[in-house]
């Protein structure tokens, strides 16, 4: 089996976690690799390490959270999770390249699951021509807040009329046809 054969074998698929990382990081040090030597993985790196994994393992607990009440959010969680749409378009201001790593994305999930389950102080933004997306940190009253995040999201002043809601399903139907 080649170097890179195992490398892609290695990689922790969906669902893995704590342990994978000792396999993957002991394939690159008994590779043939010149470059790698046993002092690879130093305090720092083992740290970035545990961190990511224990990122992943958070990021899966939310996905498959089990409280009562929480429906709508894990709903929501699983669809960005999986969406395949430039979240760009559809997450909030700033939190845009939060699936980029497991760390961000986990950052994201926590500040999700404050506003749909604790704060209830999120939103959906829909306007008519713009595909809808994802406001937290302020509920459906606060028209003024939610009309300076729509102009900086859509990047000038806008004044067609859009909607603003919570219905979760509604969300994942207008940006999916967007």
């Amino acid at each position: 089996m080649s170097f890179f054969t195992r490398l892609r074998v290695a990689k922790a698929p969906y669902g893995l976690y704590k342990g994978i990382y000792v396999d993957f990081w002991s394939i690159l040090i008994n590779s043939s690799v010149p470059f790698l030597s046993d002092h690879l993985v130093d305090s720092t790196k083992q740290a970035w390490i545990d961190s990511t994994f224990e990122a992943i393992a958070s990021c899966e607990r939310y996905l498959t959270l089990q409280d009562a009440g929480a429906g709508e959010f894990k709903t929501l969680a699983n669809w960005i999770y999986f969406a395949d749409q430039n979240p760009y378009g559809f997450m909030p201001v700033g939190w845009e390249s939060a699936k980029g790593t497991a760390q961000g994305f986990k950052s994201f999930l926590d500040a999700l699951h404050r506003a749909v389950l604790n704060e209830g102080n999120w939103c959906f933004v829909e306007p008519q021509i713009h595909s809808s997306f994802l406001v937290l940190g302020l509920d459906t009253h606060e028209a003024e807040k939610i009309q300076a995040i729509v102009d900086k999201k859509i990047g000038l002043p806008y004044r067609r009329p859009f909607e603003v809601h919570q219905d979760v399903a509604r969300f994942i139907k207008h940006v999916s046809n967007h």
